[in-house]
């Protein structure tokens, strides 16, 4: 990244979440840059310095819908190619098909490679356009009813397991709060936040502000599918 700003401009690899935090502390307003995964809502973006084009291709994988093929099977299969997750960002998996998000190099040779998922024929092409994506991300809408918004009671009431419990998981670097570890079970959690804890899925605070007739809060959650 130091690079990209000496030369006034530059492309990153897609990054996760937490490195696009990084990134954005890092550069600290000191160059024009902004975030790219292809649609609005991607989750895995490429980081833009300067004038710069994001050089994103979407790649589409289509079959005749006689097995399901699921998010694991598609990245599995691009990994098998020997390509580095930092060279794709997020897919977008159907019934009948899926659209990944790739750097121009990647999205030749995984269009070129593939053939077959498993047991399963594919057609893969690149397209001409990147596609229009709309709702991409499946939710869970989830309610719970808590004392306060400390990060300890919280992931107590998502994950369904005791208060002290807990606290051991967050003082192990189970939890991840905003895409960072958080070892602080005191930590007031905020509408907007994501909580993830290993092996457990990923939440989304939603709402925070209504409360009951006894003080309590009453905490909506949507939890990705």
């Amino acid at each position: 990244m130091d690079d990209a700003l000496r030369k006034d401009g530059g492309i990153l690899p897609f990054l996760d979440p937490r490195e696009q935090l990084l990134c954005e502390r890092h550069l600290g307003g000191a160059a024009t840059a902004f975030f790219d995964g292809g649609y609005p809502d991607a989750i895995r973006k490429r980081l833009i310095i300067g004038n710069e084009l994001s050089k994103i291709k979407a790649v589409s994988f289509s079959h005749a819908g006689f097995k399901n093929l699921n998010h694991r099977d598609y990245l599995g299969a691009i990994m098998s190619l020997g390509i580095k997750r930092e060279l794709t960002g997020d897919i977008i998996s159907g019934e009948t098909g899926a659209t990944l998000f790739a750097t121009e190099e990647a999205a030749v040779f995984i269009a070129e490679n593939i053939r077959k998922i498993g047991s399963c024929g594919v057609k893969v092409e690149i397209l001409d356009r990147l596609p229009q994506i709309e709702n991409p991300h499946e939710f869970e809408d989830l309610r719970f009813t808590v004392i306060s918004l400390r990060l300890d009671v919280v992931v107590s009431a998502i994950f369904k397991t005791s208060r002290s419990r807990a606290a051991e998981a967050i003082s192990e670097g189970l939890i991840t709060l905003d895409f960072e570890k958080c070892f602080d079970a005191t930590k007031q959690v905020k509408q907007g936040s994501q909580i993830s804890m290993r092996g457990f899925g990923k939440y989304l605070i939603e709402n925070t502000e209504n409360i009951t007739k006894k003080g309590k809060i009453i905490l909506c959650v949507r939890k990705y599918k």
